[in-house]
C-alpha cells in the first residue's frame, strides 16, 4: 500500500507544473548559502528603503531579482549554440 501511495504521489507530481518548487526553492537554498540573497535585499532597501513601507518594497524588488535571475538561468541552459 506505501508504494502504491508513493507511485501515485510520484506519477502527479511527475505530470503537473508543481515538480519545479522543490528546485525553486532549492535555488533559493543555493543563493541564501552563497550570500546572493543577502546582496540583492541591501541593494533593494539602499533603493527604496528611505521611501514609506521601503522595507516592503524591497522586498518585492528582491524577489523580482530572484525570479529574473532563475529566469535567466533557465533562458541560457535552454539556448542552443
Amino acid at each position: 500500500m506505501v508504494s502504491q501511495l508513493s507511485g501515485t504521489a510520484y506519477r502527479s507530481a511527475v505530470k503537473s507544473s508543481l515538480a519545479a518548487i522543490p528546485l525553486f526553492i532549492l535555488m533559493a537554498e543555493f543563493m541564501n548559502s552563497g550570500g546572493m540573497a543577502r546582496d540583492v535585499f541591501d541593494a533593494a532597501c539602499k533603493w527604496v528603503g528611505r521611501l514609506p513601507g521601503g522595507q516592503s518594497i524591497a522586498t518585492v524588488l528582491a524577489v523580482e531579482g530572484f525570479k529574473n535571475a532563475l529566469l535567466w538561468s533557465i533562458r541560457v541552459s535552454t539556448m542552443s549554440f
